[in-house]
């Protein structure tokens, strides 16, 4: 029995432990754009009863869900090329500014975020924060492929140098020139999925699609099933700092009382090892 308390006891440590180190991420992330916070859920595991009489400690298991389906507030930006998704839905970002099909990007090919601090790199082209290129339709008729969006290559260069770049609420990518004339470099569609709680995180801000999650279907901007677009805006940080002290606070009291646990369990062993001497 004493056994079974102590691993009983171990699991309740090592779901605290990991509370502690999810808050201690959220808080480090306030200021993240797009971050979505980190909760660890508790499933309790339960042992087979012997007999009716006899209870066999079970334990707790620790469940991570980043709440990628979960909007934060958005807040103004002076940057024109700054976006935020103002609904459901993600921007469609890559590694590489290598063309990819729609299709490869639903299976996997693309990745996910809500980060849309996007500025044009040392070649023109959008990319964020992390260093990832924001993928967007031409308005070349090439709708079944994606390509990273660059504000810096457009037309042949008979309407002068581009002085500004405008993103409507559809995702329509405007560049415009100095001597006045305006002309349409990319469509950026909107990733939605059926179940974006499902999708797994990575390093940067990014999701990959799971099979939780199911694969990703593009949609225009500010359609009935995606987002619209703001420009000039970011989207903050899910995370509130009051609430993850108060969830600090609360698994380190837990991991205090398994401590206690462990020491009553250790107590309870030697004092038969006693009795048995």
């Amino acid at each position: 029995m004493a056994s079974s308390i102590l691993q009983s006891a171990v699991s309740g440590l090592h779901l605290n432990a990991q509370r502690v180190g999810a808050a201690a991420d959220n808080i480090a992330n306030v200021s993240t754009n797009g971050y979505k916070d980190t909760q660890i859920l508790a499933r309790s595991v339960t042992t087979a009863q012997g007999t009716s009489p006899t209870y066999a400690p079970g334990g707790v298991q620790a469940i991570s869900r980043q709440l990628a389906d979960v909007q934060g507030l958005l807040a103004p930006s002076a940057t024109s090329t700054d976006l935020a998704l103002s609904g459901a839905g993600f921007f469609a970002v890559s590694r590489t500014s290598d063309p990819v099909s729609i299709q490869d990007a639903s299976a996997g090919k693309a990745l996910f975020t809500r980060d849309g601090s996007f500025a044009p790199d040392s070649e023109g082209f959008l990319v964020n924060s992390s260093g990832f290129y924001l993928l967007g339709q031409k308005s070349s008729g090439a709708n079944g492929v994606l390509s990273a969006v660059n504000v810096s290559r457009v037309g042949d260069g008979a309407d002068g140098n581009v002085t500004g770049v405008s993103v409507s609420a559809e995702g329509r990518v405007t560049a415009l020139f100095d001597n006045g004339n305006t002309s349409t470099i990319s469509d950026i569609p909107v990733a939605v999925f059926t179940h974006p709680a499902g999708l797994a995180a990575e390093t940067g801000g990014v999701f990959h699609a799971t099979d939780f999650s199911g694969r990703a279907t593009f949609f225009k901007a500010g359609s009935d099933r995606a987002g619209a677009i703001q420009s000039g805006a970011l989207e903050l940080s899910t995370t509130d700092i009051g609430t993850e002290f108060s969830n600090m606070i609360m698994a380190q009291s837990a991991y205090k009382a398994s401590l206690s646990v462990i020491k009553v369990a250790d107590e309870m062993s030697r004092q038969l090892l006693d009795e048995t001497a």
